[in-house]
């Protein structure tokens, strides 16, 4: 999967000290953590046999189930620690379903996020800057040569041409 590279332009703007290196991936790393997906595939298949069929005979299981599917992180770690205290899972497994209800991976947007598509990023975000400053330094400049016109027409006269495009050159540069 490829790096967002709109979220990342969009990041970098936000936080311009970040560096194109593994510090700098690193950091966008570490701000764009997601929990990690829960299911109930998931938590049943990280327990032992006796511990789905002690499940599967309990009448709470639908409920369970319903917080699972729903991402009720919090639900899931009630029932796992009364679980724990009925015999149904052990500490063990309540611990590994803790983990992974705790637990974080790295936004897909960030996905394999290389110290590369930092520069990339960089490079992008300067070159919009700079295509912006142009933008506003074109604007200016033909507001400054329309503004000359004007002002000689004012005064009733016609200003050369040359005249116009030196206001107009001044005030792009």
């Amino acid at each position: 999967m490829a790096v967002n590279a709109s979220a990342l332009k969009t990041y970098l703007q936000a936080n311009p000290s970040i560096t194109a290196d593994d510090a700098g991936v690193a950091a966008v790393i570490a701000a764009h953590q997601v929990p990690k997906p829960i299911s109930t595939a998931i938590i049943m298949g990280g327990l032992s046999p006796a511990s789905v069929a002690k499940l599967a005979a309990n009448p709470n299981l639908p409920t369970v189930v319903k917080s699972i599917d729903s991402d009720d992180r919090g639900a899931v770690g009630l029932w796992v620690s009364a679980y724990v205290d009925e015999g149904l899972i052990t500490p063990d497994e309540a611990a590994a379903i803790n983990a992974l209800l705790t637990g974080a991976d790295t936004s897909p947007d960030f996905a394999g996020l290389a110290a590369a598509d930092i520069t990339t990023a960089q490079v992008s975000i300067a070159h919009d800057a700079g295509i912006q400053s142009l933008r506003v330094r074109m604007a200016n400049a033909y507001n400054a040569a329309v503004s000359s016109v004007d002002t000689a027409n004012a005064a009733g006269t016609v200003p050369a041409w040359s005249d116009v495009v030196t206001v107009f050159q001044a005030q792009a540069s």
